[in-house]
């Protein structure tokens, strides 16, 4: 990880790697949740407050987002799920999942005001993820690469099984 982090640009870095076995779920099949943090200035803490405090007693938070040609509406309390401003600076949840793997600092900028580009230097802290029911099911996928590795070594070796190629699988020509 020391030599992998050295290459990577400033501000990403590998904390834990863990191995993704290849019958597993894909990741964001898994995911649930995304928390976030966001340095916020002092000097906009106040307006941020308010647009905490706006967020939390408006139900629902209405915002329409652009989805290819249309618009689609979205409550935003079903994707923000936390937002608390603390010493450390702005924290929050968003949602995971098929229609929730929304642009945090658009979404940011639907509930505080200004534009998705007024909240740079935003940072994941961490993904929630579901338990994987593949990984528990190993055993099942096993044979079968098994099976496929057998095959690969019967039909690239020396072996004495001979194929046979018949003209079933010719195109048929019409007119």
């Amino acid at each position: 990880m020391g030599r992998l982090n050295q290459r990577l640009p400033e501000g990403l870095r590998v904390h834990r790697w863990q191995i993704h076995p290849e019958h597993a779920s894909p990741l964001m099949e898994l995911a649930l949740a995304s928390h976030w943090c966001w340095a916020a200035p002092p000097s906009i803490r106040s307006r941020i407050k308010a647009g905490i405090q706006a967020f939390r007693d408006r139900q629902p938070w209405p915002w329409r987002r652009k989805e290819g040609d249309s618009e689609a509406a979205l409550d935003l309390h079903t994707v923000l799920t936390a937002l608390d401003l603390t010493d450390d600076g702005l924290r929050f949840t968003t949602a995971m999942g098929p229609h929730h793997a929304i642009n945090p600092l658009k979404v940011l900028a639907a509930v505080l005001g200004g534009e998705a580009i007024d909240y740079q230097g935003l940072v994941r802290l961490s993904v929630d993820q579901k338990a994987d029911p593949r990984v528990g099911q190993a055993d099942r996928y096993q044979p079968k690469l098994k099976n496929m590795y057998e095959d690969a070594v019967l039909l690239g070796g020396g072996s004495n099984v001979v194929l046979i190629d018949e003209d079933d699988d010719e195109p048929i020509r019409l007119g």
